[in-house]
């Protein structure tokens, strides 16, 4: 009876140890939204988006299940990637959401949540700005990168023409096309919904923060940071997994800058769409 009981508590041990090392850690597997599944560290505190819709809608994007591949968009994993999470939202199977346009997807995709259907404009390459109204009734590009007017309207509020819409955005931006499309932003502490960019015009990398929480007594800020890949792949929740660090889903802000691998993220330089 003794050496049953003995099993028993091995194998209830063997059970409960990885779930306590998950819930330490402050990743819940079940949760199903940002929040959900990131807890805060003892002694931070999640800052308020009360004030803030789109810094809501990020914290309360969807996430796939627990360990879900990053997928290229062909369907391929990405193995060599370690997200923290990987966002529910489909890419479409064409090279098109890249890294820069994740940024764009989750801005127009909080605006169009919100029916807020003639602030979703961006640019192109050609330098036009392209309302999402006007093109659903019809603006088109042609060969010689002008635009101009046809006569088949869709609906601005079906999810269809907005998923065109985008990939016709998609396909024609680019790095130089975002920041046309962004501003430094005049808050004085980092928030979600910023935009932060690693390397140079050349190779750039744009992250999107996600979640921010702060430290009730010393002010150390930490953030979660969302962003896409080249080629076209999930988005995804980005996870710190260099050699000199246990692999983390909340980035502390030191000197700063905000460090996830190789990537150096400077906080001077903050961005936000421009409304």
């Amino acid at each position: 009876m003794m050496l049953h009981c003995k099993y028993n508590i091995i194998f209830i041990l063997s059970y409960l140890l990885p779930l306590l090392s998950v819930a330490q850690s402050g990743i819940h597997p079940g949760g199903k939204t940002v929040t959900a599944r990131f807890s805060i560290p003892s002694g931070y505190q999640r800052i308020d988006t009360t004030p803030a819709p789109f810094a809501f809608f990020l914290q309360h994007l969807p996430l796939l299940p627990s360990k879900t591949p990053v997928k290229f968009y062909d369907g391929v994993p990405n193995t060599s990637c370690r997200p923290a999470a990987v966002i529910d939202m489909e890419i479409g199977d064409k090279n098109l959401q890249q890294n820069v346009q994740t940024a764009i997807r989750l801005w127009a995709e909080y605006l169009f949540e919100q029916q807020r259907f003639s602030a979703i404009s961006f640019h192109i390459n050609n330098g036009e700005i392209i309302p999402y109204e006007q093109w659903a009734q019809g603006m088109k590009l042609v060969i010689n990168r002008k635009t101009y007017w046809t006569k088949t309207p869709s609906n601005p509020r079906q999810y269809q023409t907005f998923r065109r819409y985008l990939n016709f955005i998609f396909t024609n931006s680019d790095f130089q096309t975002l920041l046309q499309d962004i501003e430094l932003s005049t808050a004085t502490d980092i928030s979600p919904g910023d935009i932060l960019i690693s390397g140079n015009d050349t190779e750039p990398y744009v992250a999107m923060v996600l979640d921010v929480a702060v430290h009730q007594d010393t002010g150390e800020v930490i953030v979660l940071l969302v962003s896409g890949g080249n080629p076209a792949q999930s988005v995804q929740v980005l996870q710190n997994t260099g050699k000199n660090t246990p692999p983390q889903a909340w980035l502390p802000v030191k000197d700063g800058v905000l460090t996830v691998d190789k990537m150096v993220f400077p906080l001077t330089s903050r961005y936000r769409f421009r409304l």
